[in-house]
């Protein structure tokens, strides 16, 4: 049996009029939502790295997300699951967009979900599986904040990093100017006390010659 294919857009800027899609309860998947997002009117690219999730919101309030595929032509790819149809009413989704510096989430689109006129009747099998893959998306969905986080911690430690050898280039910069200011110093204090000896010498020998002058009569 063939799914049901809806190509459609979204837009992350702009609050676009409801878009309706029908259903009936107790579908399971069955509708497949290719969603091409835009930004004001202007095609929104999506990067490598960037977590796409299709959130759903049912109309007795409870709600899911769903991490989703992102196509070659940067399209998001949902498949409805039964979770998504077990409720009756107007049924709310949105296309949050996530990596480890933003979130943004686009406009919405609805399914109004009627009541299944052909029974409830499920077998054992489809509700293990449903909740089967609901445990596996939310195992997924964990470890994709955790390793989220790990990238941000990590993050942190490259910045601090790149802080500790900034502030060691400029300790071992102070210490260079320090060391040549010392030899600057140095050397003043050298040619301070060569100039001494050398005003000292010339002091001693005018004492030697005016003793001399003296000795030989030079004051009579």
């Amino acid at each position: 049996m063939k799914e049901v294919v809806k190509r459609i857009s979204l837009d992350l800027s702009r609050k676009t009029n409801k878009r309706y899609f029908y259903g009936n309860r107790n579908e399971y998947n069955s509708r497949i939502f290719i969603i091409k997002l835009y930004d004001d009117g202007v095609p929104y690219v999506i990067n490598k790295g960037v977590t796409a999730c299709v959130n759903v919101l049912r109309a007795d309030g409870k709600s899911w997300s769903y991490i989703t595929d992102v196509t070659s032509d940067g399209c998001v790819y949902f498949v409805s699951t039964l979770w998504c149809f077990e409720a009756p009413g107007e049924t709310q989704y949105t296309v949050t967009l996530i990596d480890s510096e933003m979130r943004i989430t686009s406009s919405p689109f609805f399914i109004d979900v009627a009541d299944d006129l052909a029974g409830p009747e499920h077998t054992n099998e489809v509700a293990e599986n449903v909740t089967l893959f609901q445990q596996a998306m939310e195992y997924f969905a964990s470890t994709k904040e955790m390793e989220t986080e790990r990238q941000e911690n990590e993050k942190s430690r490259q910045s601090a990093e790149n802080s500790r050898d900034a502030a060691e280039a400029q300790r071992f910069r102070n210490e260079t100017d320090r060391e040549y200011r010392e030899n600057v110093r140095c050397q003043n204090e050298y040619e301070r006390a060569a100039v001494t000896e050398t005003m000292l010498e010339a002091l001693d020998n005018l004492i030697t010659l005016q003793g001399i002058y003296i000795d030989r009569g030079g004051l009579a």
